[in-house]
């Protein structure tokens, strides 16, 4: 199936950070339904703590995946581009992200989330 609208561009911004972290939840990044065609991030530690994390995408309160698994969060942050092949992934109710931390204290933090989509 051909989406005949254009693919638009979102940046995720909570006033005026471009970041959530782990301890918020998972986040609305953009109301249903859609098309994801791609998407990028930066995966990221305030503190130099080494500890993984990986980022995940919901439709409404279901998991559709997780990537960007990195093991030594806080020195290194995970970067990610990802362009979904075929025609996307369809989103019905709501795309949320939130990410999976294996630091109880959920200082993971997503920066620069980049969506592409059509609606």
């Amino acid at each position: 199936m051909i989406y005949p609208a254009s693919i638009k561009s979102y940046r995720y911004q909570n006033g005026s950070d471009f970041f959530f972290s782990a301890s918020a939840g998972p986040v609305l990044v953009l109301e249903g339904p859609l098309v994801l065609k791609s998407f990028s991030y930066c995966l990221c530690r305030p503190s130099n703590l080494e500890s993984p994390a990986s980022i995940q995408f919901l439709d409404g309160e279901t998991e559709l995946f997780k990537t960007g698994l990195a093991n030594r969060i806080g020195y290194y942050p995970s970067y990610g581009s990802v362009v979904v092949p075929g025609v996307g992934i369809r989103i019905k109710e709501s795309l949320r992200v939130g990410i999976d931390d294996f630091d109880l204290s959920g200082s993971a933090q997503c920066h620069n989330l980049n969506i592409g989509y059509q609606k």
